[in-house]
């Protein structure tokens, strides 16, 4: 499942131990070293290129999000050697690994499976190479021409004295290497994380554009809708405006026959009536006139509405029956 280790909490022995125990089939002891919250790994992989079998030093960066994240790989040179360029997997100018199995990293990924993916990818395409220094080649003569003896001269004898570097010296190159490396690990950390918090808002921008798509159309909907209703209401306004309304009321209706234009009148003067007797009891509460004058009153006019609504009884009736025949 991969190295569960707590870097702050547990020592290296432990650690080494752990991944002694859990990887036996690593192929060399592992270094590991601490700097801040990072376990750095270094780790000979072989591999066989053209027939040859040979082996590369990288170094794993396992940071403290590990197994989650898959650890960051780097290639380290040795003395002599060249990052072979160009180079599907590496990057040239600080041997950053990129392996397809290290971009699809999953919860069943190792250190084993790894391992087997950076041999297998380095036999493919080899990571280093070496330069091979051949000797200038000699001008040729024409054969014709004869060749003259070269002359010696004689050199004085001088002792080459090889200069010793202290191991202080390498010490001190070594610390600074280190820490430039560790710097930069820390830098990538820092870029991957920042890259994985845009790639978050990218996507709560690319939600929140699609839903603000939605309602844009939603509210083109609308819009069109209203602008329909206000064409139609501007119409009907025009058509109501050409309408010449009379100035006599009574010529608002006019009846088709002589029978609708008595059950007109009839009508007219049952409403007259009803409204008539409204005012009647209105005026009797409020005292104006006395009972006397409001029976009076009141005994005159129900007659002229029983009259009329016998004749509209009568030609609805008549009517009625017309229809019916």
């Amino acid at each position: 499942m991969g190295l569960f280790v707590t870097m702050a909490a547990r020592n290296f022995d432990q650690v080494r131990d752990d991944l002694r125990f859990r990887f036996p089939l690593t192929p060399c002891d592992p270094d590991l070293t601490q700097y801040n919250n990072c376990l750095t790994l270094r780790m000979k992989i072989p591999f066989t290129f053209q027939g040859t079998n040979t082996d590369v030093m990288v170094m794993l960066a396992i940071v403290p999000s590990y197994p989650t994240d898959p650890p960051h790989c780097f290639l380290i040179l040795q003395e002599g050697t060249f990052i072979s360029q160009p180079h599907p997997y590496i990057e040239p100018q600080f041997g950053f690994i990129g392996l397809p199995f290290l971009r699809e990293w999953c919860f069943e990924s190792n250190l084993v499976l790894l391992f087997s993916a950076l041999s297998h990818a380095f036999s493919e395409t080899s990571p280093i190479f070496k330069p091979i220094s051949s000797p200038p080649p000699q001008p040729t003569l024409p054969i014709s021409l004869p060749i003259p003896p070269t002359p010696t001269i004689p050199v004085p004898e001088t002792r080459v004295t090889k200069e010793v570097v202290p191991p202080k010296t390498w010490e001190l190159v070594e610390q600074k290497a280190s820490a430039q490396l560790h710097k930069l690990i820390d830098d990538l950390i820092i870029e991957v994380t920042v890259d994985h918090d845009l790639k978050a808002r990218e996507r709560a921008l690319l939600n929140e554009m699609q839903l603000m798509l939605v309602e844009r159309e939603a509210l083109h909907h609308q819009i069109e809708e209203l602008e329909e209703q206000i064409k139609q209401a501007e119409e009907w306004t025009k058509e109501a405006d050409q309408v010449v309304i009379p100035e006599n009321a009574d010529e608002l209706i006019v009846p088709a026959d002589q029978r609708t234009e008595q059950l007109l009148e009839l009508c007219a003067t049952d409403r007259t009536i009803m409204d008539m007797e409204f005012h009647l009891d209105k005026a009797l509460e409020n005292r104006v006139i006395s009972v006397a004058d409001w029976l009076k009153t009141m005994r005159a006019i129900s007659k002229d509405l029983y009259k009329a609504r016998g004749l509209i009884r009568k030609i609805v009736s008549t009517t009625h029956k017309s229809w019916c025949e």
